[in-house]
């Protein structure tokens, strides 16, 4: 009865907090114009609303464009002509404005090709390791260039479309999960965010999204099938991965132990993710553990994944902090590694003294955080130049086209989670269950650490997959 009552609570807790959180996030949306001091920023919100709606009577009221659409859909050329068109528009797009890497993408750029030419790995550790090995690869198969380190990231970009398709998969027809591929392929920030030349977007999104595709294979598995084993050690595995792309996924061993929790009051079920847990804990250390023995060899010192932690935190808790980016830790000099290493520590404590000294201030920060990570998608749009140069009216169409795509994105997905919380007394929905942790989890993060629409960015593919997983149960429930 305890146990019950223990996994029935874990439920409610998370589905009340996502659909808070959710509605929260609608609020940032029609609250960020206002906090910009921009009136045409209520346009895009606006225009959200009324797709969903005319989507809606569509829906309702033309079955014969519903026959034409599920015709295509179907069509045996959907799926190759679908990525060989998201790719031809990523690659036209990138060729027409060759836009050049500013900020974090220079420095990820000139850290591969100086590594390339035989000066080793950045001695200040900075970044996470997994973009500059890969993008090394690329540049070092395709020649050294701005557009060959930006279009490395497009098998990531085609791999987490698949692996979209995979999911959803799981439990609906073939229909839906195209529509979830077309949905993710053609969305905007997806799309053109490659010229951004990011250095960690694409692969940690792919990570993350094989991460929650595997948990559900394991959850999936008949009992007389042991492939559920396999399933969690692969698991472990992408997660790995995804800590080595960014590392706040380091955090992703305690979502298994949340399901567990979860899961005690079904023998069973317990039993299998007790056992898995284990398995993803190890694979997860096998493949994380050389690394950070590395980087021990390097500093003397453990390090988690990289050194950027702790100047990141003191950038986004300072008393000249804005709560998105400030220089007050690249003011620091450094002479060597260990003099590096010990600036991070001293930033991380300087930090939390600030936190506990000022908690009125920290608490506008964290507001200020949570309206520029969830209410917007368009604070990066301004990385995107054409040869170097900014183009206004190019930022301005761009940011029009992405704010409308994530203020419909944001609407369906909290109106889905408003649902599953009304309904949590129901069934327990484990992707349900998984996509919200992941999503909270990092929330929670970004109050703490610096601000940015590119933080949501990575959970846009697995916010239409619980769009479409909601979409599945409401046909079942009318059937």
């Amino acid at each position: 009865m305890i146990a019950k009552y223990i996994s029935r609570c874990s439920c409610v807790v998370i589905y009340g907090f996502s659909a808070i959180f959710a509605v929260l996030a609608i609020v940032s949306l029609f609250y960020f114009p206002h906090l910009k001091g921009n009136w045409l920023g209520y346009i895009p919100p606006a225009l959200g609303l009324l797709i969903l709606f005319i989507n809606g009577l569509l829906s309702r009221k033309c079955p014969v464009v519903g026959k034409v659409v599920r015709d295509i859909l179907m069509s045996r050329w959907f799926i190759p002509a679908l990525l060989v068109a998201a790719t031809f528009v990523q690659l036209t797009f990138l060729l027409l404005i060759r836009p050049i890497p500013i900020s974090d993408g220079l420095v990820c750029y000139n850290e591969t090709v100086a590594f390339l030419q035989g000066h080793g790995l950045p001695w200040k550790r900075y970044y996470p390791p997994f973009q500059l090995y890969w993008s090394s690869l690329f540049l070092r198969c395709f020649g050294s260039s701005y557009f060959v380190y930006q279009v490395s990231n497009i098998p990531f970009y085609i791999g987490t479309v698949f692996i979209v398709r995979k999911i959803v998969r799981v439990f609906t027809a073939e229909e839906l999960s195209r529509i979830a591929m077309a949905v993710v392929a053609f969305y905007p920030s997806f799309m053109i965010y490659l010229a951004v030349s990011p250095y960690y977007y694409y692969p940690y999104t792919f990570f993350i999204t094989c991460t929650v595709l595997f948990i559900v294979r394991g959850f999936e598995c008949t009992d007389r099938s042991r492939s559920w084993v396999i399933w969690f050690a692969v698991a472990g595995g992408t997660a790995a991965m995804g800590a080595l792309a960014k590392p706040v996924f380091l955090i992703a061993p305690v979502y298994m132990g949340a399901l567990v929790i979860i899961a005690i009051s079904k023998r069973r079920i317990f039993v299998r993710l007790a056992i898995g847990s284990l398995v993803f804990l190890f694979t997860f250390a096998i493949f994380i553990l050389p690394w950070m023995l590395s980087l021990h060899d390097h500093f003397g010192h453990v390090v988690p994944v990289c050194t950027s932690g702790g100047f990141v935190l003191y950038s986004a808790n300072n008393a000249e902090s804005n709560g998105l980016f400030s220089d007050v830790p690249d003011r620091i000099k450094h002479i060597n590694k260990t003099d590096y290493f010990e600036s991070s520590k001293e930033c991380s404590k300087k930090a939390v003294e600030w936190i506990v000294n000022n908690p009125w201030t920290f608490g506008r920060l964290a507001m200020n955080k949570f309206i520029y990570t969830w209410g917007n998608e368009t604070t990066d749009i301004e990385l995107i130049n054409v040869r170097g140069e900014n183009v206004q009216l190019l930022d301005d169409v761009l940011s029009l086209v992405v704010q409308i795509a994530w203020s419909v994105l944001l609407i369906y997905w909290a109106y889905v989670c408003v649902l599953f919380c009304r309904n949590s007394g129901a069934e327990i929905q484990v992707l349900h269950l998984i996509i919200c942790m992941l999503i909270l989890s990092n929330a929670l993060v970004y109050l703490v650490y610096e601000g940015s629409c590119h933080h949501h960015l990575p959970f846009i593919p697995l916010m239409v997959v619980d769009i479409c997983f909601f979409k599945n149960e409401m046909l079942k429930r009318a059937q």
